[in-house]
């Protein structure tokens, strides 16, 4: 999904889904795998029912235009995890038309790690001790450096106040940001 185009809409509205000539997807279990995650999402993202529907018809014999399809609808910000367990995430659409990708990165980062301080919060009220510093992995590694290093801000002045809040909890040791690539 590296030169995806953005997309109004979760769902694509050309072509149909419907069984047709192109080929046999190769990874059933990848298929299942994710639309079954989507199923999930489903219950705190209704706007996205609809597409999940038409893509579990297709459960038994998805072919790469399904596939295609499935791709097309996922729009993720962020996972948190648990140990293995995911357990929040968000897909919105970010609020603000950014100027370039770095300034999307930056943007998403800060909203990351504003969640993650809210689940740390939640989690020590209700009595878990969360052991080792968490991990924020990012694809951007502009942002990954930049989170740390306080001599790359004059380059983005428009995200300075994002860039701080995440700079400020990794400099006091509260959390890493780590490279993770697109691909992984």
């Amino acid at each position: 999904m590296l030169k995806c185009a953005p997309s109004p809409t979760p769902m694509v509205v050309t072509p149909k889904l419907i069984v047709d000539a192109s080929p046999l997807f190769p990874d059933l279990h990848l298929y299942r795998s994710v639309v079954r995650a989507l199923q999930y999402v489903c219950l705190t993202r209704p706007d996205i029912s609809f597409a999940v529907n038409k893509f579990s018809q297709y459960m038994n014999d998805p072919l790469e235009s399904h596939w295609k399809a499935v791709k097309h609808g996922q729009l993720l910000g962020f996972v948190f995890f648990l140990g293995f367990n995911p357990i929040t995430w968000s897909t919105k659409k970010q609020l603000v038309v950014s100027r370039s990708t770095s300034e999307v990165e930056h943007r998403s980062l800060a909203n990351s790690v504003s969640e993650l301080v809210w689940l740390e919060q939640m989690l020590q009220e209700i009595g878990v001790d969360l052991t080792g510093l968490p991990v924020v992995w990012c694809e951007n590694t502009s942002t990954v450096s930049m989170a740390a290093n306080p001599t790359h801000h004059k380059r983005i002045k428009h995200v300075e106040i994002e860039l701080h809040f995440v700079r400020e909890r990794v400099l006091a040791s509260q959390l890493v940001v780590n490279f993770v690539p697109s691909s992984e």
